[in-house]
């Protein structure tokens, strides 16, 4: 065979194993990206499932967001207080934010809104309360609290870089909470003032004891302050009081009735002595003689 002939057929024996080896790795890869694309065809089957579930799942949600929505209003976000205490609260929002006052009402009324604040710890919003809108511009709006705002309870609204958000409506389940709290705060303010009032009664009747009872004791013991006796024309029982007035009186009876003793003693012995004289006369009387009848006696 002439030298050419040996080289194209060796040439065409290599090239002929690569040929062999390029098919057989094509087909492997081939076998693979088949396996993959039916990996990913049943994947997308179960995608297209789950996307259909997810997507009616997300209109669900949806339609729910519009019915709470539709109870809560259009809300109004991201704005700092001007100024908020018990008596009103200033906020940088008007008209142009949606905000109606009574003046642009049928009727003139005065709105409400409900109004929230940041919590302590930053990670929510804590229900303020409704608010009447007192005045409103383009860029500013006046708002007044429904209810009696409490003691205290008005101090953290102007907290500094508190950004509030209000909502047109609040659910009827707060808002009747709301309303019963703010009765039963009420309630409990009235009794604390007829209770005040009955104790300020009873402390004034208590004082009026004490000064009954004071002006009793000084009657009985006289005053803290008395006087020695005098012996004047004022009764002790003006000057030293009633007890002292007694103890004097029944001093003074006893020594009467000391008196009293000693001159019934001394009439007793009188007695005595004059009886015993008397019967001495008697005896003496009969000792004497008989007495003599003279001439002229007839």
């Amino acid at each position: 065979m002439h030298i050419s002939g040996k080289i194209f057929l060796f040439l065409a024996i290599v090239g002929g194993a690569a040929s062999a080896a390029f098919t057989a790795q094509m087909i492997t890869v081939r076998n693979s990206w088949t396996m993959k694309n039916d990996g990913l065809r049943q994947s997308n089957v179960a995608n297209a499932k789950s996307i259909v579930t997810k997507e009616a799942d997300l209109a669900k949600l949806r339609a729910e967001l519009q019915v709470v929505l539709m109870n809560w209003g259009t809300p109004i976000t991201g704005f700092n207080v001007t100024k908020a205490d018990a008596a009103s609260v200033s906020l940088p929002i008007g008209m142009r934010n949606g905000i109606v006052g009574g003046q642009n009402r049928d009727g003139g009324e005065n709105p409400l809104l409900q109004a929230f604040r940041p919590s302590a710890d930053g990670k929510g919003y804590v229900w303020v309360g409704p608010l009447h809108v007192q005045s409103v511009t383009d860029t500013n709006a006046e708002l007044v609290p429904s209810w009696t705002v409490r003691a205290g309870e008005a101090a953290p609204w102007n907290a500094q870089n508190q950004r509030w958000r209000v909502w047109q409506r609040v659910p009827g389940g707060p808002i009747t909470r709301f309303t019963d709290l703010q009765q039963a705060l009420i309630d409990a303010d009235e009794r604390s003032t007829a209770k005040t009032g009955y104790l300020t009664v009873q402390q004034g009747l208590l004082d009026d004891a004490n000064k009954q009872h004071q002006k009793r004791l000084e009657e009985l013991q006289g005053p803290n302050n008395a006087p020695a006796p005098t012996g004047g024309l004022v009764g002790l029982e003006f000057t030293h009081g009633l007890l002292a007035a007694i103890a004097a009186e029944e001093e003074a009876r006893n020594l009467l009735q000391a008196e009293i003793d000693r001159l019934r003693r001394q009439a007793k012995t009188a007695y005595a002595t004059l009886k015993e004289t008397t019967d001495d006369n008697s005896e003496l009387i009969k000792e004497l003689p008989p007495a003599t009848k003279n001439a002229s006696t007839p």
